[in-house]
């Protein structure tokens, strides 16, 4: 599912954010959205080999620039369209959302998308102490994210026409194209995350002796972490090309990658059971509080994600079954 998550998260991505060009020239088709895409696609893995050691600097400039973008167009929406949204921060609304019945229930695969991003923190872990991930999360990301969706929701409100791309929509027109540029650098940036960490993934299942032998090659004097694959590179790009033009629009592969993540997550808690029990020697009352909490968010975003199999969700569990079968049979 991870290596999944590294062919959908460059898809969805790089097409979220080209998304942009059909609102400033409406004119224009689905099939140019995709084809600027897939250049954009082919663009990142061909530059895969000189490794992300000269430009690493300005990944981090990148996405706070970003992040500052998002939360600021975030906070002058509330301010201009609904403040009212604000409303949505007061638990007893989750209640009432619910209460709705199953369209309710079945929006959590779509909701399931805004914490997209969280299961790739892993392959941050070898770059940053965990107390630096969870300063930036907490002061910057979290707010910022929070600001954004809650701008959209609140210029939704008074656009009820203009649901899709309601980001681009309700920017500035003067600050369109450069918010589009942030957009797809920031994209380029998360692609980036993942597809190093695929490759990390693949040089530990290497390590013992579970996948079949693909070169590795280690693209950093400074930093072990930074490694490349021509082999993964390749079959990485390829899939990923694939998917973005065989769907060609953001709903089916956005239902794949929700599952895709949903289900690194739940495999992950699973994972942290014995971990929490033989490495970190928790009491066990700790680690049933900790399986029950998180089985009890993971579980109904299952149920939902689950129900969007035949809209694109089957496109994870077959990437997963082919690289199981690989492995199995090696």
């Amino acid at each position: 599912m991870a290596v999944g998550d590294g062919i959908l998260t460059p898809a969805i991505s790089v097409l979220s954010a080209t998304g942009g060009i059909k609102v400033e020239e409406p004119r224009m088709g689905n099939d140019v959205v995709v084809i600027v895409s897939v250049v954009i696609l082919i663009g990142l893995f061909s530059m895969q080999h000189y490794g992300t050691d000269k430009v690493s600097w300005l990944f981090a400039p990148i996405v706070f620039v970003w992040f500052i973008l998002i939360g600021v167009l975030g906070a002058v929406n509330i301010y201009t369209y609904d403040r009212s949204v604000l409303k949505a921060f007061n638990p007893i609304y989750v209640y009432h959302y619910f209460k709705r019945g199953k369209t309710s229930w079945a929006s959590l695969g779509g909701i399931m998308l805004s914490i997209t991003g969280t299961e790739a923190l892993f392959a941050d872990l070898s770059y940053f102490p965990v107390q630096a991930i969870q300063i930036a999360f907490t002061t910057v990301v979290f707010p910022c994210l929070l600001l954004q969706y809650t701008g959209q929701a609140a210029y939704i409100a008074t656009h009820k026409d203009k649901v899709s791309h309601s980001f681009y929509f309700s920017l500035p027109e003067r600050i369109l194209w450069p918010a589009f540029v942030v957009a797809t650098a920031a994209a380029i940036v998360s692609s980036q995350a993942t597809i190093s960490a695929t490759y990390s993934i693949i040089k530990q299942a290497l390590a013992v002796g579970c996948f079949p032998r693909v070169k590795i090659i280690h693209t950093s004097k400074k930093y072990l972490g930074q490694i490349y694959s021509p082999d993964i590179n390749w079959i990485l790009m390829v899939l990923c090309i694939a998917v973005t033009a065989g769907f060609k629009n953001q709903s089916q592969i956005a239902n794949a990658y929700g599952t895709a993540v949903i289900m690194v997550m739940l495999v992950t808690t699973f994972l942290m059971i014995p971990i929490m029990l033989l490495v970190w020697r928790s009491h066990w009352a700790l680690v049933v509080l900790f399986t029950v909490l998180s089985l009890a968010v993971e579980i109904p975003y299952l149920t939902a994600v689950m129900k969007k199999i035949d809209q694109g969700g089957w496109v994870p569990l077959v990437f997963a079954a082919a690289i199981l079968l690989i492995m199995y049979v090696w």
